[in-house]
């Protein structure tokens, strides 16, 4: 099974990103490229989840991750998939450490799907929904 390397530092390539979405911030954003995390920290092992969700849709490829990227920024319905996928899975490996706290977890990852940095994709509830179902 293939694994994914951590950067501690942001992508090379984050100024292009900037081109494509003025909400990122290299500062405390992860972004995942090919079979690359991109972390300037630690991300976490939630995150870790969410961004393994990343490289398997990309399938540790490089050239992969080129199609994925333009795809991504350019089809919300395609951005909106890839990270309802991303986020299902860091929800459920959340709520496996702590089953108590579904309704809150869901609340916290669907505010991040339906926010700024992903083109407010869709509403708060809807975002809930998704990521419980």
């Amino acid at each position: 099974m293939k694994r994914s390397t951590i950067i501690h530092r942001r992508p090379k390539l984050w100024r292009v990103i900037k081109l494509f979405n003025r909400n990122y911030k290299p500062a405390g954003t992860t972004f995942t490229f090919g079979d690359k995390i991109y972390a300037e920290g630690d991300p976490g092992p939630s995150t870790r989840a969410h961004e393994e969700v990343h490289c398997r849709q990309m399938r540790y490829s490089k050239l992969i991750g080129v199609v994925h990227f333009v795809r991504f920024h350019f089809s919300k319905s395609f951005r909106f998939r890839m990270e309802l996928e991303a986020f299902r899975a860091q929800y459920q490996f959340l709520v496996d450490l702590a089953p108590g706290s579904k309704n809150r977890t869901a609340h916290i990852l669907a505010r991040e799907l339906s926010g700024p940095l992903y083109g407010r994709l869709c509403t708060l509830e809807e975002a809930r929904r998704a990521i419980i179902k």
